[in-house]
């Protein structure tokens, strides 16, 4: 039995295991005997209840009625020997009685109450009142509890030994010759298998003993296999040198100390590098280069923990301190630092492969820069949509207000002037769509005098008060060209002379003046074809830009700025545009002393003073008309417009609505005018379904902005006209009449 106290951790936690168990079945074994033995207890104290009730209600009514009081106590006296009862008491509330009787102890605790109703021939005459408690209740189940539980303990107590001595004698003498076994298992002698002192059975224990022996073997075969593997290794190591040297991807390799001892012909090529150059003269921990990057500690790492690391890298050769290469090149690179380990764990060399990333990372920047673009132009083609229906009542109300105005009045000027504002935004929008649609942009006569002066005061309230704005925009001539391209270009340029003056405040100064051809300084002669020109100045007193970068600030992606301040895209942009527009563009900086911009555009044409809205005569008709569109405000402006030309409108503002009008109306209506980006039912969906309810309804789309339907597509819904907002009166009127008189053949 020695092996029964013999400590292991596995018996001492089911020796623990066992105490908490049976002592826990104890305690709960004991209080459901308790609690059963109480139970029991009060239902004997309820039948004394009822015992009373069957027994002394009837000889105490008697009494009662004869007067006979000592016959009374002896009763009460006799209830006061039932198991429990403390106290009872008889009262008289009838009258008849004249007297209240009473016994045992009144100061007793009182826990259960009865009331027993006492009668003589059917009348009341009084009523018992008993009083009990639990307290020889309570004696009982505390001197019971003692005996419960010594009874129960020897029995768990009992049956708790005998499972540690089963479990001794069929588990843990044996799990402790197979801990042995594995603790003092030795590699050089692993032929030694694992053998228990018992029959052997087809149980789990034999099934352990049999997985270590089988993984006894293994690990024997995979040493053995191991061995081969390096045998092998070594006569392939030959092999390997020449794989290495003809290898098309770079490669070398460094000592633990991170020299170079070792570089394939195409990593002499890649870097251009000598071997004299590279080979024991370049280490990884003096590379400057690398240090600037912030990529040493993962080189570290590598030499440390034999991590291998992977970096990407804008790498110059040139700009190593430590090494002198004549012939270095610079590209963006990604290394490999693979580590070698030796028998003893520890880093003896590194292989470092190198891709060239120049050209992939280009294609990455110019691919990121196009998906950035057409987020932008998604984003600015839904805001346009929004903003061409708040155009059009700007439009569409000034245009009422016009026509009712008085001319050459101050109300007839101030309208013009939110007419042509209007106007000016509607062709920014349209500009917007052009964009947000990745076409090109049309060229126009504008006036770029009046496009600084919204640049100017935009660009005031964006940047610091320390950097005050003079401007002496002292011409109105025209240039064919594209008014948001212009607003883009000034407004790049001022920026970028805010940006120079950040720390320290300063002066932006923006000029605009015409001038001929021949006075036109820092322009080769050669390249002006034209005579006339607008010069476009912004100059800054700002930090001037350096003689070794001027030259590259109008490259794509240039920029001096730190990650997330610019794509550099900026000045690329803007000479983008001006050689769009056969324009010249130079640039006057030193460093500490500003810079100075000048631009030069050739005039189209002199700008003529007009008025921006003329009253005409526009095409009238009587004709019925179903306008549709879900602002509310559009719609009414529609309606008003064409009732004025002597049309009969409805309007809807809801495709819904309008459909079902359609519906239970078909011939109500000459001519449908509907908006295209509408809740439920889209322009062109109720379009379908209005000629599926009357295939010849003439039908206008109108819309802001959409990817969905183009004009070509419409037509082949049957739409018979396909209009941007916002529509001014004129184009209204003109299409309206244009789409009635073609249904009907004139």
């Amino acid at each position: 039995m020695s092996f029964l106290f013999t400590h292991t951790k596995l018996k001492t936690l089911l020796l623990l295991l066992i105490i908490g168990v049976t002592g826990l079945i104890i305690l709960l074994s004991t209080g459901v005997q308790l609690y059963l033995d109480y139970h029991k207890k009060i239902r004997d104290l309820e039948s004394n209840f009822q015992f009373i009730s069957d027994s002394y209600l009837s000889p105490l009514s008697s009494s009662l009625w004869d007067f006979n009081e000592d016959n009374v106590r002896l009763q009460l006296q006799g209830i006061l020997k039932l198991p429990g009862i403390k106290f009872c008491s008889i009262s008289d509330d009838t009258g008849l009685i004249g007297t209240a009787l009473d016994e045992g102890d009144a100061e007793s605790r009182k826990d259960i109450m009865r009331q027993f109703p006492l009668t003589y021939r059917e009348k009341p005459i009084g009523l018992l009142t008993v009083y009990a408690n639990f307290d020889h209740i309570n004696k009982e189940l505390l001197r019971d509890s003692t005996a419960i539980f010594i009874s129960y303990g020897c029995v768990v107590l009992g049956i708790a030994f005998t499972i540690l001595v089963i479990s001794n004698y069929l588990l843990f003498k044996h799990f402790a010759v197979i801990a042995a076994y594995t603790d003092n298992i030795d590699i050089d002698h692993l032929d030694k298998p694992l053998i228990l002192k018992r029959q052997e059975k087809n149980d789990e224990i034999q099934q352990i003993v049999n997985a270590i022996n089988e993984m006894r073997l293994r690990i024997q075969n995979s040493i053995i296999e191991r061995q081969k593997m390096e045998e092998a290794l070594k006569t392939r190591t030959d092999f390997l040198d020449k794989v290495i040297e003809s290898a098309a991807l770079s490669t070398w390799i460094s000592d633990e100390t991170g020299t170079a001892i070792r570089a394939n012909p195409a990593c002499l090529e890649f870097f251009g590098a000598a071997t004299g150059e590279f080979i024991g003269k370049y280490n990884l921990f003096q590379d400057s280069v690398i240090k600037k990057s912030g990529f040493m500690p993962e080189l570290q790492g590598v030499f440390d923990k034999g991590r291998t690391a992977n970096i990407v890298i804008d790498y110059d050769f040139k700009a190593v301190k430590h090494v002198n290469v004549k012939n270095a090149t610079r590209k963006i690179i990604n290394s490999i630092f693979t580590p070698i380990m030796d028998d003893n764990g520890k880093v003896s060399n590194v292989i470092v492969q190198t891709i060239d990333l120049t050209d992939i990372k280009r294609m990455e920047r110019e691919l990121n820069q196009a998906l950035k673009m057409e987020s932008i132009g998604n984003l600015a083609g839904g805001i346009a949509h929004d903003f061409n229906n708040i155009l059009a009542s700007i439009i569409g109300f000034t245009e009422l207000a016009l026509d009712e105005a008085k001319k050459d009045t101050t109300l007839d000027d101030s309208l013009q002037e939110v007419y042509k504002a209007a106007n000016r935004a509607k062709a920014l929008v349209k500009q917007i769509l052009a964009f947000a649609r990745q076409s090109e942009a049309q060229l126009k006569p504008i006036q770029p005098g009046l496009i600084a002066k919204e640049v100017l005061k935009f660009i005031r309230s964006t940047i610091p008060a320390t950097i005050d704005i003079k401007h002496a925009l002292d011409s109105d001539a025209l240039i064919m060209g594209n008014a948001t391209q212009v607003h883009q270009l000034i407004m790049n340029l001022c920026t970028n002379a805010a940006h120079a003056m950040e720390a320290q405040g300063g002066i932006i100064e923006v000029t605009l003046k015409d001038i001929t051809a021949d006075k036109i300084t820092g322009i080769n002669k050669a390249d002006l074809k034209y005579d006339d020109y607008i010069e476009l100045k912004v100059a800054d007193t700002g930090e001037g830009i350096a003689p070794d970068v001027i030259d590259s600030i109008f490259e794509p992606y240039f920029t001096t700025k730190g990650p997330g301040e610019g794509t550099g895209m900026g000045l690329a942009m803007v000479q983008g545009i001006v050689s769009t527009y056969e324009g010249h563009i130079s640039v006057d900086s030193k460093k500490g002393k500003g810079s100075i911009f000048k631009l030069y555009f050739p005039i189209t044409r002199k700008r003529k003073a007009k008025r921006a809205y003329v009253q005409k005569e526009l095409p009238r008709g009587t004709e019925r008309v179903l306008f549709v569109d879900d602002e509310a405000p559009i719609a009414k402006i529609g309606s008003q417009i064409l009732e004025r030309l002597g049309y009969t409108v409805t309007t809807r503002t809801s495709s819904i609505e309008a459909m079902e009008l359609v519906k239970s109306k078909p011939n109500a209506f000459d001519l449908v005018v509907t908006d295209m980006t509408m809740p439920n039912i889209t322009g062109d969906q109720l379009a379908i379904e209005l000629l599926k309810i009357r295939p010849d309804i003439p039908i206008i789309l109108c819309t802001g902005y959409s990817n969905k339907v183009s004009e070509e597509n419409a037509k082949k819904i049957g739409i018979n006209a396909f209009a941007y907002k916002p529509i001014v009166k004129a184009d209204l009127a003109q299409t309206v009449r244009k789409v009635i008189d073609d249904a009907k053949g004139r």
